[in-house]
């Protein structure tokens, strides 16, 4: 899971973690074209965001890209928060 500001570090994101396996020192699974093409497609919807890869289930191949939006975390803290107040 990563915090990500905007495009350039998304697609930052998904060249390192998704694609590319830097430390087995290969080459990209995809070529260049293709590699912006599937980051223009799969970007989040707004930034600042977290991104991370989910496996959906066992029966499903290939793992996805999640995102949490700013919206969805101020909420999850604003219950924290009520709940540490009123326990």
């Amino acid at each position: 899971m990563q915090l990500i500001y905007n495009y350039d570090e998304y697609y930052k994101w998904i060249v390192s973690s998704f694609l590319y396996d830097f430390d087995a020192n290969s080459d990209p699974l995809v070529d260049e074209i293709e590699l912006f093409d599937f980051a223009n497609k799969s970007q989040p919807e707004s930034y600042p965001c977290l991104v991370y890869i989910a496996v959906n289930s066992p029966l499903e191949p290939f793992p996805s890209i999640k995102f949490i939006y700013t919206k969805q975390l101020h909420e999850w803290s604003e219950k924290a928060r009520l709940v540490a107040e009123h326990p």
